[in-house]
């Protein structure tokens, strides 16, 4: 309890850190957001405020990442795990997956998806303008195709306004479903983005309330809830209420943004784990820019910050799962890998939506291989596995 209370004292100090960072800037301490948020800020001073805030915030969160790396591998030791990477797959996430089989599946990745890395870049975010009540109108019809199940949580989520969509400025970012357990109700929660993501966006978060709605609370496993916001998400694609342009463009998109969450959440998950195996000399900035750095290379990231390798190197304080959630972000991986193969059911035999039911009525305290072997899918973590997926995204690119 004493660890977990320094453990929990450390994410503390690293979230004040990244409440509204400021830069010493043209004589005075100035938010680090307002400056690069600045649309007439001219290219080379944008770069030169995110110099001045890796600068000054890097040592800061390497030293607090030193901290948490050498307090969370006590917390492993005193309750004897081999190492913290099987106390948080044990312990935190309840895996039955080991990092041995992360390390390879990780390994197949790199050396599978690099080359549609720049096809993702140059497609991503290329999405028209969309205002919140045309995506509202695509998704209530999309709703109605749907049917059973996915409608009966709908009208449920829409007569009790368990749902939250609208624009404002003062609104959190982000998106999310969360279960209100004192009234045994999941709530959807929207922030718009203004585009036509936004209604990838909700069938995402509504994934994630059919899932709460018929589980009650849903499946306990975090790679397993996540299935069912992509799978629903996926699913939508070829029923969505959109013309052809706009499918095409949604498709393609969502392509590119599983490439990029493959290698980015890959690239993360190798660098979080070499770095509890660290030696202490080389556990400090320059140690884990060098091991970030290490690990954009391998799988290709880097390609895309030619000669600015020193804004890449430091980007790891920025990613806040190695501070507040240890060895989560292979979840991104392997439930999106599952989810994609319902996809792949969807355009093949037509019975993607058959397999999502199967999917939603298993035991919700099953873990992700046991999911996937209940409804007969590979494994993420199958030999072969990320060959097939690359090809499967290579065409959807296309």
């Amino acid at each position: 309890v004493k660890l977990m209370q320094q453990e929990s004292d450390i994410q503390a100090q690293y979230l004040a850190l990244q409440n509204d960072p400021t830069v010493f800037w043209k004589g005075k301490e100035t938010s680090f957001d307002t400056l690069i948020e600045d649309p007439n800020l001219p290219y080379e001073d944008y770069l030169t405020v995110y110099e001045a805030y890796y600068s000054k915030y890097t040592p800061l969160a390497a030293d607090l990442y030193a901290q948490l790396i050498r307090t969370r591998k006590a917390i492993a030791a005193e309750l004897e795990y081999e190492s913290y990477a099987d106390f948080a797959h044990s312990y935190l996430y309840s895996r039955d997956y080991d990092q041995a089989q992360v390390d390879a599946y990780c390994n197949d990745i790199a050396d599978e998806l690099p080359s549609l890395l720049f096809t993702a870049v140059m497609t991503q975010g290329n999405l028209p303008e969309k205002a919140m009540p045309r995506c509202l109108d695509i998704f209530r019809n999309t709703i109605d195709s749907f049917g059973g199940v996915i409608k009966t949580a709908y009208e449920f989520m829409k007569d009790y306004e368990l749902w939250d969509t609208t624009s404002s400025p003062s609104k959190l970012p982000g998106s999310y479903m969360t279960y209100l357990n004192s009234y045994e109700m999941p709530f959807l929660y929207v922030s718009p983005a203004g585009n036509l993501g936004d209604v990838s966006t909700l069938f995402h978060e509504f994934g994630h309330f059919v899932d709460g709605f018929v589980n009650c609370g849903g499946f306990s496993s975090i790679d397993c809830a996540e299935v069912f916001s992509q799978s629903m998400e996926l699913l939508s694609l070829s029923r969505a209420d959109l013309d052809p342009a706009e499918r095409s463009a949604l498709v393609r998109s969502k392509a590119a943004d599983s490439v990029m969450v493959f290698l980015t959440q890959a690239c993360y998950a190798e660098f979080e784990n070499l770095a509890y195996s660290l030696p202490e000399d080389k556990l400090n900035a320059k140690g884990l820019n060098d091991l970030f750095l290490e690990c954009n290379r391998k799988y290709g990231i880097s390609m895309l910050y030619m000669g600015m390798e020193n804004f890449l190197s430091p980007g790891w304080i920025d990613v806040q799962h190695f501070f507040i959630a240890p060895y989560y972000v292979i979840s991104y991986c392997v439930s999106n890998d599952t989810a994609l193969q319902v996809y792949e059911r969807e355009l093949a035999e037509g019975d993607g939506l058959d397999l999502f039911y199967e999917l939603l009525q298993q035991d919700r305290d099953s873990t992700l291989p046991e999911l996937t072997e209940g409804a007969g899918l590979a494994s993420p973590f199958a030999k072969g596995r990320i060959k097939t997926l690359a090809d499967f995204l290579d065409d959807q690119l296309n």
